[in-house]
Parts: C-alpha cells; structure tokens; sequence
C-alpha cells in the first residue's frame, strides 16, 4: 500500500505527517477485515474506526492481482453492514484526489463529495466521501402457491433472498466465508496500539 501511493503521489502522503491522521488507536476499531485468495494470501485490506460522531473507513487497499473481481465492493458492504448494525448514521472516508479507480469504487457505492474533515485539512490532494446510511431492505420471494379455495404448500409466503449482502454480514461477524470466487473475507484483531502503515 505505501509503496503504491508513494508511486502515484512521488512522495509519501502528508497523512504520514499530520498528527491524527496516520496513528490508529485501536481503541476507536470497530471491524477489520483481510481478504484471501484461493491460496490463503492476504489481497484486500479495510477496518472501520469511529472517529466523533460517524464510523470512519481506513486503509482500504486490494492487491493489483484482485482488482476487477468485486473485492471492494465486497468490503464496502461488510464495513456498511457493521455500520448499520452499530446503527450509525454515516459513513465517512478520505482519499487522494489521484486515486482515480478509488473514487469511481466509492462514488458507484454511494458515496458523494464532503468538505475535508479534521484531520485532513491542509493536507494537499485530499477528498472527503461520505455515504448517509439507510436500513437495508431484504428482497423476498413466494415460496408458496396460493389461489382462491386453497394454500398449497408452505403457509409461509416469503423467504429471505440469498444475497452478497447477507454473506457479508456474516463476514462482519467474523465468519471466514467467500464472498467471491477469488476472494474470502475476514475479520481480523489487530494488536493493541496504533495502527500504521504495512509494510
């Protein structure tokens, strides 16, 4: 991840200068989550932090080898699904303004344009995202027939929608399941302290 924003910035980011910016306490962790391939090795990186009043996405990354297959889309999701379960309002996240596929990825799921938040203002290629979090609405589909003189089957006229969200919600709750064909999502515990740059 540093080697990657050094490569497209030419210098590391001043989030490793600002104070607050960089160091993440894990006390204010909510959710980490690694994704795996099929062989076992780390692809995808995300956790969630509370930061004020609203949940904070950090250190999102997928591994070049994985881009294109849906993994953060798939760790968005996760980190909304904690999100709502936690009953936050919103979610809050910061980028650099040269992290073209990054924006597209967070726009497409939602997230729209803020003014930059402490404690990035100052720092020079910042955006701010946010995505306002609404209860997730479960499809349902008959598992019955009914007509005018009978019910035939199971009384019961609807049942949950298999869907990728609901895999990812197990996802928050640490279950290690695919949530893609390539991809497998964890949760994580990170050790105690700040929370800095891999690598």
């Amino acid at each position: 991840m540093v080697a990657e924003v050094t490569r497209v910035y030419g210098t590391q980011r001043d989030e490793a200068r600002t104070p607050g910016a960089r160091g993440i306490q894990q006390a204010t962790v909510v959710l980490t989550l690694v994704g795996y391939d099929n062989a076992d090795v780390p692809v995808a990186h995300a956790l969630l932090r509370r930061l004020r009043a609203d949940l904070e996405i950090k250190r999102m990354y997928v591994s070049p080898s994985v881009r294109g297959l849906g993994a953060a889309g798939s760790l968005i999701v996760a980190l909304e699904d904690e999100a709502r379960a936690l009953a936050a309002h919103r979610i809050v996240l910061h980028t650099g303004d040269r992290q073209v596929a990054a924006i597209r990825t967070y726009e497409r799921h939602g997230y729209t344009p803020i003014p930059i938040y402490e404690p990035y203002v100052g720092m020079a290629a910042s955006l701010c995202f946010e995505k306002v979090l609404r209860p997730r609405v479960v499809a349902t589909r008959p598992t019955s027939v009914v007509d005018d003189t009978a019910t035939v089957g199971n009384t019961d006229t609807s049942t949950p929608v298999a869907s990728h969200e609901s895999a990812s919600a197990a996802a928050a709750d640490g279950a290690r399941l695919p949530a893609l064909p390539e991809v497998h999502l964890a949760d994580r515990s990170m050790p105690h302290g700040s929370v800095g740059y891999a690598g």
